[in-house]
């Protein structure tokens, strides 16, 4: 599949579907092939921007990115909020786990949606990536693939 025609068509989807935020696409290349499933693609980022939503202020930005890493595909979504408080923010892809210290948007929240971004990416063979902004309060979250 073509990562980035997936990307725009799925980005395009959210800024309907999560009216309440500024989500926007931020690509480093024009095409992106990947051998990947672009329905579970698209469930690991329905996981990511439920996830972002969930904490970041509303009429804030998302972001979407893609960009090339080495023989990687890395795609994360970034948006503004709390930093990660885990010294091991990669146990947050963990079953049951939530950083969350309270009810946020009055939704119940089970750890179970990272978990899920964690398992499509070891099914295509790469990883889940967690990590603080450094610009900014706020996190970035995603998975890499093969390029």
């Amino acid at each position: 599949i073509d990562l980035v025609k997936l990307l725009t068509e799925v980005t395009a989807a959210y800024k309907t579907t999560f009216n309440g935020w500024d989500i926007r696409l931020q690509l480093s290349v024009d095409s992106a092939i990947a051998d990947a499933n672009a329905d579970l693609i698209v469930q690991a980022l329905d996981k990511l921007i439920e996830n972002a939503t969930s904490f970041a202020t509303e009429n804030s930005v998302i972001t979407v990115s893609l960009e090339r890493r080495g023989l990687w595909w890395r795609l994360t979504v970034s948006n503004t909020g709390p930093h990660i408080s885990d010294t091991d923010p990669q146990r947050l892809f963990d079953p049951l786990v939530s950083d969350r210290k309270h009810k946020m948007h009055n939704q119940i929240h089970m750890g179970l949606g990272l978990h899920i971004v964690k398992l499509i990416a070891r099914h295509h063979g790469g990883e889940p990536v967690a990590f603080n902004r450094t610009d900014l309060t706020g996190v970035c979250m995603g998975f890499t693939l093969r390029a």
